[in-house]
């Protein structure tokens, strides 16, 4: 199977998983989507037991993250850890991808 991923100017020469998946993820334009699934599967290492338990994260909207809490105490645990979680989420995705969180208190369905 031969896949061409956008190959401007690229030599012919072996590439790494993580420059062939960081092509394929921009070519598909699904950084966001990819970007949210890595969060939601670290979350508790991020947000913390207690309070990845009551929230989860949504979305991503022009460098926003949003996140659902069930709860407002949750909710403001969360933008009082703003700056914490915006750090690991830094050491963990990347620097410039998240420049700030939003939460938003919703009934979460959990399956």
């Amino acid at each position: 199977m031969n896949f061409k991923i956008n190959n401007n100017g690229r030599k012919q020469r072996l590439l790494s998983f993580n420059e062939l998946m960081a092509d394929v993820i921009n070519e598909l334009n699904i950084k966001d989507d990819f970007f949210i699934i890595m969060l939601k599967n670290n979350w508790e290492k991020i947000a913390g037991g207690i309070v990845s338990v009551h929230s989860v994260p949504d979305r991503i909207f022009k460098n926003i993250l949003f996140i659902s809490a069930d709860h407002s105490v949750y909710a403001n645990e969360i933008i009082m850890m703003k700056n914490i979680i915006l750090q690991k989420i830094g050491d963990s995705i990347g620097q410039n991808i998240i420049k700030t969180v939003k939460v938003e208190i919703r009934h979460l369905n959990w399956h």
